[in-house]
């Protein structure tokens, strides 16, 4: 049996033009409130939390309150019309931010807000595409329950198995990368003197230990707590000779407040001394071109002198990926962190967790405070 309209409940086509007016006014002020919080008086994360709260309740206002009231009233066709024209209306604004990188990234570079109100309408109007088919389903049987759940299994299927998939790749290629890792410990006193090289690619958003060669909180705690006695630090940046320097703990009397109290030794020849490497290196894409799917991999090695030269001690592989978020959305990704693309949203991911400090703590048996650890 259909359900018959409340008494009141009619809808109209003002229902539809109504809710949108509101959710374009409520995105508007959202932004306006990020821009200016100067304006509204509010400190900057209060004046975030009010704007990402009134972009969560919006587009929630518009997926749910109007389907919710389109079931209840039966959908019948002076129903539907307001939804639909909500649903055109979405998928109009977000045409722009489907021609091509070149507009995207005009927008999300001068003017990010209308390019983020872009990105909200593309979500909204795939979002509501899940209920049509829920729509025919209450038409057919007269019942709301069916309807909702098909609506609600159709936005899962669509929004969780991607980011499922991707994770599991991520996780089996970490594994294969990990296959050559060698767990070891050095026996004895943690070693004098020390050498730690590190090449990077100089990815954004990677991680940038010993930056230049330069000596940081955690060679200076390795050296002022009596552990080192001299420390040599190597940085091999892409397409550039390497740069060494060799540093030891100065007199406290020489030490300035905001700079590490080390200093800078010369010294010639550089005795064969444990080494720990640190070397990154960038994964192509499992489609040639596609630098969204590139992965960063850093192998940490940890080697001894020998008679013979330098052996394995240890070697521990760390994979940093870019995977679909849970549940995906469609965002904009940045290949060369310069041009703007629509696509599915992303967040990287560790697999293997590992740093120096962890090198430092497990294999050399060095003890590092706490307070010096890098994150």
């Amino acid at each position: 049996m259909h359900h018959t309209p409340t008494p009141g409940a009619k809808p109209d086509l003002l229902d539809g033009l109504r809710d949108l007016v509101v959710a374009i006014a409520g995105v508007v002020m959202a932004f306006l409130i990020l821009a200016e919080a100067k304006w509204f008086g509010l400190p900057g994360p209060v004046a975030q939390v009010i704007a990402l709260a009134l972009l969560a309740i919006i587009p929630a206002m518009i997926m749910i309150a109007l389907p919710l009231k389109v079931l209840k009233l039966g959908c019948r066709r002076d129903a539907l019309l307001p939804f639909a024209i909500v649903h055109a209306v979405a998928i109009a604004v977000s045409v722009p931010a489907l021609l091509g990188p070149g507009l995207p990234t005009v927008l999300m570079t001068f003017m990010p807000a209308i390019g983020a109100l872009l990105l909200v309408a593309l979500n909204a109007a795939l979002a509501l595409s899940v209920w049509w088919p829920a729509f025919l389903v209450a038409r057919i049987t007269g019942r709301r329950r069916p309807a909702l759940l098909l609506a609600a299994a159709l936005l899962a299927a669509l929004s969780i198995p991607p980011g499922l998939a991707s994770r599991l790749v991520a996780e089996r290629e970490a594994v294969a990368l990990r296959a050559e890792d060698v767990a070891g410990r050095v026996e004895g006193a943690a070693p004098r003197r020390l050498e730690i090289a590190v090449a990077s690619v100089a990815e954004r958003g990677a991680p940038q230990p010993f930056l230049d060669a330069r000596c940081d909180a955690l060679c200076e705690g390795l050296l002022r707590s009596g552990q080192v006695d001299r420390l040599r630090i190597t940085w091999q940046a892409p397409d550039a000779p390497p740069r060494s320097a060799i540093y030891a703990a100065a007199a406290p009397e020489t030490c300035r407040a905001g700079r590490p109290c080390v200093a800078t030794i010369e010294e010639a020849d550089w005795a064969p001394s444990p080494r720990v490497s640190v070397t990154e290196t960038t994964l192509p894409g499992p489609r040639a071109g596609d630098r969204r799917g590139s992965r960063l991999m850093t192998r940490f090695e940890v080697t001894l002198p020998d008679e013979g030269g330098d052996h394995l001690a240890a070697r521990s592989t760390m994979l940093r990926a870019s995977v679909v978020t849970i549940p995906a959305l469609v965002d904009y990704n940045w290949p060369d962190h310069q041009t703007a693309v629509v696509g599915v949203s992303r967040i990287h991911r560790l697999m293997n967790p590992t740093g120096v400090r962890d090198i430092l703590l497990n294999t050399l048996g060095y003890d590092v405070p706490p307070d010096e650890r890098p994150s």
